[in-house]
């Protein structure tokens, strides 16, 4: 007999070794990049060969990366597993206005080439403005074609990169699975799960931030309550952490007294209770200063906890 099993981080690991394993080829691919850049940017000849120009071409999209890099972690958008994949696109992108100015310093006629450095790149720039307004255009349709896709994954990558070649032959039947190795065991416990057990059709769930549990409970039984009444979903496979924790909590408390859901909320709010219950969960500001309403922290507080109920019960 053959046990195939899958995790919830089974994708995500396969997914950073493929990457790990691809990171050799992708800086050769910026090594080639660059050194592609010094030899057609220049010439073979020790006056005008630009070597240093090209460097710094090279390194202003990398400060451009860094800087988007920072604007869309500080908005707070998605780090996903391939993204670390877009330095490589954006190096191609990125460098072609390079070669279009300096093509344009060429191209300077000879009775204005007697001008000061300064003036003869503002001659340059005229001429190569209407070039560099349309790649400019092009890669700014390019983010918003990119971040209107369904898919969370590619609306943040054009966030971070502005721009992604291609990204709208991107089908919407798309699956994550096909980034896997083929031989990989999730691969192979998604094709047994399909062969053997196709009436299960796919995995999904639903994720909720910010909410107030109490305040929001009858809504989120509702939301339940749809999920598990929908024709098209099984409903023998919906599970809602709420109402187990719910009925985990009445039994914690049995013969202590009634714990209202109210008091416990604060410490739901912003974290994760599935089987976390061992570790610490963030707590609101205001309760804080009441050491009763600790009921998430460790299970040594757990306890400690439970000794003060009791007396407080009494």
């Amino acid at each position: 007999m053959i046990t195939l099993y899958l995790s919830n981080f089974s994708y995500f690991d396969f997914l950073h070794e493929v990457l790990k394993n691809n990171l050799a080829v992708l800086f050769a691919g910026f090594t080639l990049i660059i050194v592609y850049v010094m030899i057609m940017l220049g010439q073979f000849n020790a006056v005008r060969q630009r070597v240093y120009l090209s460097l710094m071409a090279v390194s202003l999209v990398g400060q451009a990366i860094l800087a988007s890099y920072g604007l869309c972690f500080y908005m707070g958008f998605f780090w996903g597993p391939i993204h670390p994949i877009l330095p490589f696109l954006l190096l191609g992108v990125g460098i072609d206005n390079t070669f279009v100015i300096v093509q344009c310093v060429d191209n300077i006629k000879q009775n204005d080439k007697g001008l000061n450095i300064p003036d003869r790149i503002a001659l340059a720039l005229e001429k190569a403005g209407v070039s560099i307004t349309i790649t400019s255009l092009t890669d700014i349709l390019a983010f918003a074609v990119g971040t209107s896709s369904i898919l969370v994954i590619l609306s943040t990558i054009t966030l971070f990169a502005v721009n992604v070649l291609c990204v709208i032959q991107v089908e919407q039947r798309f699956d994550p699975i096909w980034y896997l190795n083929p031989e990989s065991y999730p691969i192979q416990f998604n094709d047994k799960l399909n062969q053997y057990f196709p009436q299960f059709g796919k995995r999904a769930g639903i994720y909720l931030g910010g909410v107030n549990y109490f305040e929001e409970e009858e809504r989120l039984n509702k939301l339940f309550s749809l999920l598990k009444s929908n024709h098209y979903i099984n409903n023998a496979t919906v599970d809602f952490w709420y109402p187990s924790f719910k009925v985990w909590l009445s039994k914690r408390i049995t013969g202590i007294g009634k714990v209202e859901l109210e008091e416990v909320n604060p410490h739901l709010c912003g974290g994760r209770v599935e089987n976390h219950l061992g570790k610490t969960t963030p707590s609101s500001p205001d309760k804080d200063s009441n050491p009763d309403l600790l009921v998430l922290g460790s299970r040594a507080q757990h306890d400690k906890r439970d000794s003060q109920l009791l007396h407080r019960g009494g």
